[in-house]
């Protein structure tokens, strides 16, 4: 994500999160972003392994696909 495009890629103008807690990554938005807390446990409101959002079955992966749309982040 902007951590990625920001440090191999030199895209962007930061490879912070809009949180100012960590760079923006994919483990980052999905499990650990303040600001996605809410939308987060709204998604999945049982905890849910990284490698399964990512990996999982198709309704898994519609499901991450819509939290990415949700939060409005570039990617």
């Amino acid at each position: 994500m902007h951590a990625h495009l920001f440090n191999k890629l030199k895209i962007g103008q930061s490879e912070m999160c809009t949180c100012n807690t960590a760079p923006m990554t994919t483990a980052h938005l999905l499990q650990e972003c303040p600001l996605q807390e809410e939308r987060r446990s709204t998604a999945w409101p049982d905890e849910t392994p990284l490698q399964k959002k990512l990996l999982g079955d198709l309704a898994a992966l519609k499901k991450t696909a819509a939290f990415v749309r949700a939060t409005g982040v570039d990617v």
